[in-house]
């Protein structure tokens, strides 16, 4: 599955897919989605920082780790194996994490979170690395989360 001893090098990976996420984040908020005239700042976004920030730690740092699992590194390999297909089984735990994002975040918001599943399992077929994975997919989040903290104006 790919879980073995984070190095240095899986840490630098991370953070640069981190930031490569972040920017298409942004790109989608402040500039893609309002040059077709939609505000789509997720509401939800907004509950998330009025939590403590030491809560928001922990559930992005439970998101990075089972969310990586369970959408990426566990089926992939197991789709794979299963059919022979590895499109086949990049895209089922893909529209399945999507899907899943749909709920409390609206369906704008489903255009940054597919370019991070884009982005993550892309690193995924890459790398191969867990740690890797979990710790990027833990800072997009958690930064994104601080930042909206940051602007609330909420210490944590």
């Amino acid at each position: 599955l790919g879980i073995r001893r984070p190095t240095l090098a899986s840490f630098g990976i991370a953070v640069a897919c981190a930031v490569v996420v972040i920017v298409l984040f942004a790109l989608c908020y402040s500039v893609v989605f309002p040059a077709f005239g939609v505000a789509a700042v997720p509401t939800r976004l907004a509950t998330i920082a009025q939590e403590p920030l030491w809560l928001t730690l922990l559930i992005t740092l439970r998101a990075g780790i089972v969310e990586e699992f369970l959408f990426r590194f566990y089926p992939i390999g197991r789709l794979a194996t299963a059919t022979g297909s590895i499109a086949l089984a990049v895209i089922v735990p893909g529209l399945v994490f999507i899907g899943l994002h749909a709920g409390g975040w609206g369906v704008m918001h489903l255009v940054p979170v597919t370019l991070a599943t884009i982005v993550f399992t892309l690193l995924y077929l890459w790398k191969r690395d867990f740690w890797c994975s979990a710790l990027a997919h833990f800072l997009v989040d958690f930064i994104t989360f601080a930042a909206a903290h940051a602007a609330a104006g909420h210490a944590g």
